[in-house]
């Protein structure tokens, strides 16, 4: 859907900057990396979904816990 590439576009920086790191050896990665790379065109989105939520709480936190030692 249109919101999740909008998300997507929220999170994008901390995959293209490597500061998300997925094992090669991942018995996943291989399916993970072709939905990401296919993505928004795959006929699932289920992976990028998830993915892009687990991003966002971390930015959430980092946040967060940047405000709170700055008060």
């Amino acid at each position: 859907s249109q919101d999740l590439v909008f998300r997507s576009h929220l999170v994008t920086g901390l995959i293209e900057t490597g500061r998300v790191y997925i094992p090669e050896d991942a018995p996943f990665s291989n399916d993970f990396n072709s939905e990401m790379t296919m993505f928004p065109y795959a006929p699932h989105d289920d992976v990028v979904a998830a993915t892009v939520v687990g991003l966002q709480y971390v930015q959430d936190v980092a946040k967060a816990s940047r405000r709170s030692r700055n008060s």
